[in-house]
C-alpha cells in the first residue's frame, strides 16, 4: 500500500518519465525505512511504461524487471529494467524507447511467473520458457493468451506452492 501511495503521488505530482516515475518511488521508499529499527527483508521490483498512443512510442523503465514485446512476426525483443530496487540508496534507472506498430503485444509481468518452481524437476520456470510460450500464442487475443499463460503456469507448479505474486499484463497494439 505504501508502495502504490507513493506511486500515485509521483504520476500525479512529481514526474513524467517512467525513470522519473520510479526514482520518487524509490526515494520515497528508501527515506520512509531505511531509518527505522528494523530491517527491510525485501525488496520491490517494478516494471513500469508509458505509452503515446498517437504515435505507439513506447518508454520503459524497471526496477529488476524487464518487459518482453512480441512482434507480429513473432520476433521477441526483451527490455531489461536496471538493476537498481525500489528502496536502494542513490537508486537511478533509464528509460528505454521502442516505437511499436500495430500487432506488437508488449508483455509486463512481476518476477512471479518466471520465478515459479514446478516442472518434473522442481525447477525455476524461466523467461525462456515464457519466451517460447509467447512465440506460440502471439496471434492470439490478448484475453486468450491471458487465459493461456494461467494455464501453463498453473500446470507447471502442480502441487507446488506459489512462491511470489504473479502479475501479467498483455497489451496489443
Amino acid at each position: 500500500m505504501i508502495g502504490n501511495n507513493a506511486l500515485n503521488e509521483a504520476i500525479k505530482e512529481t514526474a513524467k518519465k517512467p525513470s522519473e516515475i520510479l526514482y520518487h518511488l524509490s526515494n520515497y521508499v528508501y527515506e520512509n525505512f531505511s531509518h527505522t529499527d528494523s530491517e527491510i527483508k525485501d525488496s520491490m521490483d517494478i516494471a513500469f511504461c508509458s505509452l503515446d498512443t498517437n504515435t505507439n512510442e513506447l518508454e520503459f523503465a524497471g526496477a529488476l524487471n524487464s518487459m518482453l514485446i512480441c512482434k507480429e512476426n513473432g520476433e521477441i525483443i526483451e527490455i531489461k529494467g536496471d538493476k537498481a530496487y525500489i528502496g536502494q540508496k542513490e537508486s537511478s534507472y533509464k528509460d528505454t524507447k521502442i516505437q511499436l506498430s500495430k500487432n506488437d503485444c508488449v508483455y509486463i509481468m512481476s518476477d512471479g511467473y518466471c520465478d515459479q518452481f514446478g516442472g518434473k524437476d522442481d525447477k525455476k520456470f524461466k523467461i525462456s520458457n515464457l519466451k517460447a510460450k509467447i512465440k506460440e500464442i502471439h496471434g492470439l487475443s490478448s484475453d486468450e493468451q491471458i487465459e493461456n499463460l494461467k494455464m501453463v503456469i498453473n500446470d507447471w507448479k502442480k502441487n507446488t506452492e506459489q512462491t511470489d505474486d504473479i502479475s501479467l499484463l498483455v497489451v496489443r497494439i
